[in-house]
């Protein structure tokens, strides 16, 4: 009887690992770590070229051209646990990776840009390009990217300003409450830092600081909306 029941085992072994190794295959896509990568490319604007990259972790890169210059710019950031679900959420919904779709809408405006996305999961990946699309989700990944970028932008002009043309920063502050009242920019709470140290700093314009302490009032009681529908 034992000698049976051994034998038994044995036999079911081989289909025991057959069946595991299916249900790793099957779980692999889902679960392996993805990337996800946003270009705006045009010579009609004054940024040029505009990169983000996610990694699965939210740590992340903006990269920037602007005017004449062939200098590329770049600012690491790490993004806030709901703005990457928010991320992941957007690829798994449009199925990004998985969809053969074109996301680009019959109306052609390439005199406004063109954007690039493409997500890598595993040994898969699929990139995309449109200068208009009509798909809320896409958009959406568009926009949250393009809002990333965006406050980085600012908080790379804000510390120029702050070194070299401390008088500019009354400006660079209004084009930051603008952004942030259209909501433009992704994670305002990203900029607190640096709008909290324009605030403290009484060797820069007096009109500044109090611009910088009123959005650093605003942006902690959430006053703004941001990038994201959710």
């Amino acid at each position: 009887m034992r000698r049976l029941l051994s034998l038994f085992l044995f036999c079911l072994l081989p289909l025991a690992f057959v069946h595991g190794t299916r249900a790793q295959n099957a779980a692999g896509p889902s679960t392996a770590a993805w990337s996800f990568n946003y270009k705006f490319e045009s010579n009609r604007f004054y940024e040029k070229l505009i990169e983000v990259d996610v990694g699965p972790d939210g740590a992340g890169e903006a990269r920037f051209k602007r005017g004449e210059s062939d200098e590329i710019i770049d600012h690491k950031f790490k993004l806030q646990p709901t703005t990457l679900a928010r991320i992941r959420q957007l690829l798994e919904t449009t199925r990004f990776i998985d969809s053969t779709g074109e996301y680009q809408a019959e109306k052609d405006f390439s005199h406004l840009g063109w954007v690039t996305l493409m997500a890598r999961q595993g040994d898969r990946e699929r990139s995309v390009r449109f200068n208009y699309t009509q798909n809320a989700d896409v958009k959406e990944l568009a926009d949250i990217c393009r809002g990333i970028a965006e406050a980085e932008m600012q908080l790379f002009d804000i510390e120029i300003s702050e070194q070299f043309q401390p008088l500019n920063l009354p400006r660079l502050i209004d084009a930051i409450e603008s952004d942030l009242k259209l909501g433009r920019i992704t994670e305002p709470e990203r900029l607190l830092g640096k709008l909290q140290e324009v605030a403290g700093n009484p060797t820069q314009p007096l009109i500044a600081t109090n611009k910088a302490k009123q959005l650093v009032s605003d942006i902690k009681k959430g006053k703004f909306k941001t990038t994201m529908r959710k």
